[in-house]
């Protein structure tokens, strides 16, 4: 039976900047997914958002502390789907949001269900981190 704490997991707050644990932990043979809610401001950034049977406990946990509207960034450290079959959930949900993943996997993303019944192709804004790395600018700056 899967751990899953209905409440997120405080790690860091300095007021206008949090940190979240917002994952699950089944105590199985199943590959773990941390998942991180980083509250900005009145911005959130996800980190490995997880499979897509994580959604609904993410996106509750979300819910508890911010407006999932709120979520401009999903962050993955590659496009296995134990780190992101759950987005094409989250484009659903906000079209804008801004996927921030290796250049090198972008191509292996599209592999996801990325469209809707009726075949529309949902926008996927990829954010392509180069080899060297790249900066992502938090809302106050930080």
């Amino acid at each position: 039976m899967p751990w899953c704490p209905d409440d997120a997991i405080l790690l860091f707050d300095n007021g206008g900047h949090k940190v979240y644990w917002i994952g699950i932990h089944t105590g199985g043979d199943e590959i773990e997914c941390n998942t991180y809610l980083i509250i900005d401001g009145n911005e959130g950034y996800i980190l490995e958002p997880g499979r897509f049977d994580r959604f609904p406990h993410v996106f509750k946990k979300v819910c508890l502390l911010l407006s999932p509207n709120s979520i401009t960034h999903l962050f993955f450290s590659h496009q296995a789907p134990d780190i992101c079959a759950s987005f094409p959930s989250w484009t659903k949900w906000n079209d804008q949001i801004k996927l921030v993943v290796s250049s090198f996997w972008t191509r292996f993303m599209l592999h996801y269900e990325t469209r809707d019944l009726s075949g529309k192709a949902h926008n996927l804004n990829f954010v392509k981190v180069p080899d060297e790395g790249l900066s992502i600018p938090l809302k106050d700056g930080g």
